[in-house]
């Protein structure tokens, strides 16, 4: 009776242990629904992260953690960059910003307390149109590299190509377009071209004889300067100067820096150079 009664009593123990351990189970299950819950996405493949017309924004701000911050602004149509330096902004750059506060949300999530969770506590990159429509950028997620981003207080998941359009700091919002004005003289260490009021190349104090028509075109060719892309300025070999006069505007200097493989303009007074095709050198520089 004795060992059927052990028996027994091994038996309930047993079972009070499964017991315990199905509970702690179970309620282990309903703590990783819970985290399932409000960590997973809700699909939503059309619903717009802003709905306002990119017609009626005229301000753009630019907030990132390593390239500090800019500031667009539309005046008469055309898009400026006003800040860190005052200079044309490139139209291109800027309607591509456009694209961001278009964009459509992949999902969204039902909570966004942990923001350091999804890299949004301190974001990479914020950009605010108009002062009050503002993407926040934070880090992507683990399985297709889908961008994280904050609106409105609400987490949302976007094509990560949208993040690459506000990077870059200023001088990838520069123009790439060198002047608009109309070029009136060039200087250059010993020689200087002038297009009004007559076209001629001055050397040493003398007028060289050279046709009108290639002096034109050799302006032409400094009047249409496009840089390949626009860089934040680099402290490089300065090996000469050049003076630039338009009819209407100030004049600018450029500093050409020396580098074998690029052709490079630059301006420290707006901490920015322009660079060019290795082949440009000759025909900006050589005397026509």
């Amino acid at each position: 009776m004795a060992e059927k009664a052990i028996k027994l009593i091994k038996i309930k123990l047993i079972k009070n242990k499964q017991w315990h351990t199905n509970a702690k189970m179970l309620g282990l299950t309903l703590v990783l629904a819970f985290i399932y819950w409000i960590t997973t996405p809700i699909p939503n493949p059309i619903e717009q992260l802003h709905t306002v017309s990119p017609a009626t924004i005229n301000e753009i701000e630019i907030i990132s953690k390593k390239q500090g911050r800019l500031k667009l602004k539309k005046e008469n149509l055309h898009w400026l960059l006003v800040d860190p330096v005052m200079i044309k902004a490139n139209q291109v750059k800027v309607n591509g910003l456009f694209r961001i506060l278009l964009a459509k949300s992949h999902a969204k999530y039902l909570t966004q307390q942990n923001l350091k969770q999804y890299g949004l506590e301190l974001p990479k990159i914020k950009v605010t149109f108009n002062q009050k429509h503002t993407v926040a950028f934070g880090g992507k997620t683990a399985i297709d590299n889908q961008r994280y981003v904050l609106v409105n207080q609400q987490i949302h998941t976007i094509s990560p190509f949208l993040f690459y359009l506000a990077k870059g700091g200023y001088p990838a919002f520069v123009d790439n377009k060198l002047f608009e004005q109309k070029i009136t003289r060039l200087k250059f260490a010993d020689f200087e071209v002038n297009a009004e009021p007559k076209w001629n190349i001055e050397k040493n104090d003398q007028i060289l004889n050279v046709p009108a028509t290639k002096i034109k075109q050799f302006v032409k060719n400094w009047q249409n300067l496009t840089a390949i892309r626009v860089k934040k300025y680099q402290q490089s070999i300065k090996t000469k100067s050049i003076v630039i006069q338009f009819k209407n505007a100030p004049s600018i200097t450029f500093d050409l820096l020396s580098n074998k493989n690029e052709l490079i303009l630059a301006r420290p007074d707006l901490k920015i150079q322009y660079l060019f095709s290795i082949s440009l050198k000759n025909i900006l520089f050589r005397l026509p």
